[in-house]
């Protein structure tokens, strides 16, 4: 992924990837359904280009008819460096998505790119906090603050926070000591196909 993911950037491919990628899994939870689950939100990945895309709100609306699948079931995570380039990210391009119904996510939040006071007065639903944070708080002051101050602007705002790549119990202690944050890592799951996600993640309906 590390050298693909550039080149189809760099090609202009991945708004073509993005819309595979929605559609796939819109597709796939309307196939859960079917089996009998219980659906739970699901993020999705976008980058600035694609939220600016002029096609994208149509995307989404003729794909939640076609699979009969309820936007706000969706979330769209962006990196924290789009949010910081304006010519790729504006505010009027995510309140049309938030107005479908659709949760909006800062994703790989903590690297600096942009200042929280310039993000107040976006539509966010919450945070993911940076992965490379969650592996140094242990160890790194700075990082432990950068964390920290990202919980009490989360709080503020009335934003969700998740913390990446939480690899250790060590880790997760520290985030349940200073928050209810949810979790996203190897401490909790391994990589696994969508069978196996439903059968160990979902409810079946009664």
């Amino acid at each position: 992924p590390h050298k693909f993911l550039p080149l189809a950037q760099n090609g202009q491919l991945m708004i073509s990837i993005g819309y595979w990628v929605i559609e796939e899994v819109m597709r796939q939870m309307s196939e859960w359904r079917q089996e009998g689950f219980e659906l739970i939100p699901i993020h999705i990945n976008l980058t600035g280009n694609q939220i600016q895309d002029e096609h994208l709100v149509s995307i989404f609306e003729v794909l939640s008819q076609k699979f009969k699948i309820r936007l706000n079931m969706i979330r769209l995570d962006i990196k924290e460096v789009d949010l910081y380039d304006r010519r790729l990210i504006s505010q009027k391009a995510m309140v049309r998505l938030a107005k479908l119904g659709l949760k909006i996510w800062i994703d790989d939040m903590g690297t600096g790119y942009s200042s929280f006071n310039s993000l107040a007065n976006i539509p966010f639903e919450g945070v993911k906090v940076d992965g490379f944070l969650t592996s140094d708080l242990l160890i790194e002051e700075r990082a432990r603050a950068t964390i920290e101050s990202l919980i009490q602007f989360a709080q503020i705002r009335g934003w969700k926070l998740i913390a990446e790549s939480v690899e250790t119990q060590e880790q997760a202690n520290w985030y349940m000591n200073q928050t209810d944050a949810l979790f996203q890592g190897i401490l909790f799951s391994k990589v696994i196909f969508p069978n196996e996600f439903a059968d160990t993640y979902l409810n079946k309906v009664r």
